[in-house]
């Protein structure tokens, strides 16, 4: 491999991420809805380049912390690291492209019965289908749709309210007759919401070891459950609120 004289890495405005104990990360490329994941020590170097501190400095860093390795090692995989985050988007230097983002990973569907009326259900099944065809998009219009749904509903939903509203999306599922994974029912919940007069936030997360990738709503600060999943989203960490 050549060697990359880089003096600044910049991270653009797009990229979202979160850092966990262990050192590792996730990132999120706001643009095209992709999630990628950092150990360590990349995490680092990661680190480095966000605080502009240079392709060099970073190379340094981990230098310092892994002093038993190759500093010749470090600069190439780090090398190799930057070309692959270029190649992706998530940083800005000039370099080939190389490689492909790995998508969010799917979840299972559960359901459980619920009160919700037979109207909900039918509006639901209808944000759903509209929700899986907004998951064809960009994820930046998916983004953009949102957020203008959120600035023409004022009214937050209650957290109970917000419960019913997931359950008729859940049950909705039911008759649709492909795969419907988080991404395509928290977003379809924001919709059915937005009937209603009502705005949902939309949230992104990410949990380690391993690391997993999942979308939800929230009502009031609070994640709203699937129906019989408990309220609480852990290890889950929100990495995006649309």
């Amino acid at each position: 491999m050549e060697r990359i004289a880089v003096v600044e890495v910049q991270v653009p405005d797009e990229v979202h991420c979160r850092t966990y104990p262990h050192g590792g990360m996730v990132l999120l490329n706001r643009t095209t809805g992709r999630w990628h994941a950092l150990n360590a020590s990349a995490g680092i170097l990661w680190r480095a380049w966000q605080a502009r501190e240079g392709f060099e400095q970073g190379v340094a860093t981990v230098a310092g912390r892994y002093p038993a390795v190759s500093p010749d090692r470090i600069r190439a995989d780090a090398e190799q690291l930057l070309s692959q985050l270029v190649s992706r988007g998530l940083l800005r230097v000039n370099l080939p492209e190389r490689g492909a983002a790995a998508a969010m990973a799917r979840t299972p569907l559960r359901y459980t019965a619920t009160t919700t009326g037979r109207r909900e259900r039918l509006l639901a099944f209808g944000c759903l289908l509209f929700a899986v065809a907004c998951a064809r998009l960009p994820f930046r219009a998916t983004c953009r749709l949102v957020q203008t749904f959120r600035r023409r509903r004022a009214v937050p939903a209650a957290v109970r309210r917000a419960r019913s509203i997931v359950a008729a999306v859940h049950l909705a599922a039911r008759w649709y007759p492909g795969r419907a994974a988080c991404f395509e029912l928290s977003l379809a919940s924001v919709l059915l919401a937005a009937l209603f007069g009502l705005r949902l936030d939309w949230c992104l997360g990410a949990a380690a070891d391993p690391y997993r990738f999942h979308a939800w709503v929230e009502a009031a600060g609070r994640p709203v459950p699937e129906p019989g999943e408990p309220a609480e989203q852990a290890p889950f960490v929100r990495v995006l609120t649309v």
